[in-house]
């Protein structure tokens, strides 16, 4: 069963970043007093969470991708120099948002992070110490290969490529489904008899990527993927001040 926003997991050398290499900086954050069950839902501030959540802008070059479950919060320590990583029974009191965005130049990404707990004038000046791992690429390619309907996977370059059934967001339309480390395509088209179908999502789960279309009239389409090469792990560190300094 395919399932969205599962972030890929490489089997890549990590290594740590120098200063010519990308930044990690605290572009917002927003902070929820516990409201109590007697304040109903229409009566709630717009948005309201309890704790903190925190977005992260890192700028750099060639990124492609956030590695799965990368982000680490090593310390959060208060201006009183309370911690408050851990609640009070030792666990992380912190936890990786979900949907991390890498633009498309690859210059800019974000991610954030949500802090459990009463934090409500505690949160500003903390000093916020970790690390996030990316995945950047250098050169690029391109391949392309005629896929048919009901025929075995075809290569290109290094993905297996087929025509699916069905597919989350195909509805009446055309699902091609992608093997291999599909957090390294750039773009993906796919042509029925010389007409470019409209892209209209993907969904994905472990190694396999599945790409929706409009609808093709004919069994065969021409594939198209263009993707980077030789994607690098690289340990990005997080030191930044709630607030500034």
């Amino acid at each position: 069963m395919n399932r969205i926003l599962i972030p890929i997991t490489l089997s890549l050398a990590a290594k740590t970043v120098d200063a010519a290499e990308p930044e990690v900086s605290l572009v917002q954050y927003q902070v929820g007093a516990s409201l109590s069950d007697e304040v109903p839902f229409d009566v709630k501030p717009m948005g309201h969470k309890y704790g903190a959540q925190l977005a992260f802008l890192v700028k750099g070059e060639s990124l492609v991708a956030f590695k799965e479950d990368s982000v680490v919060i090593d310390s959060i320590t208060s201006r009183d120099s309370k911690e408050l990583s851990k609640s009070s029974n030792g666990k992380a009191s912190w936890k990786e948002g979900s949907f991390p965005k890498v633009g498309e130049d690859g210059n800019l990404a974000s991610f954030s992070v949500e802090i459990r707990g009463d934090l409500m004038g505690k949160i500003e000046g903390a000093t916020i110490k970790g690390s996030v791992v990316m995945l950047t690429g250098g050169e690029t390619d391109e391949g392309s290969a005629t896929v048919s309907k009901g025929a075995k996977a075809v290569e290109i370059g290094p993905f297996k490529v087929s025509i699916a059934k069905g597919g989350m967001f195909a509805g009446n339309g055309t699902s091609i489904k992608v093997q291999g480390d599909y957090a390294s395509i750039i773009e993906i088209s796919a042509t029925d008899g010389g007409k470019k179908l409209d892209s209209s999502g993907s969904s994905w789960s472990g190694d396999t990527k599945t790409f929706s279309f409009g609808k093709a009239d004919g069994d065969s389409l021409e594939v198209s993927i263009r993707y980077w090469k030789n994607l690098t792990e690289i340990k990005v560190p997080v030191s930044v001040t709630v607030g500034g300094e």
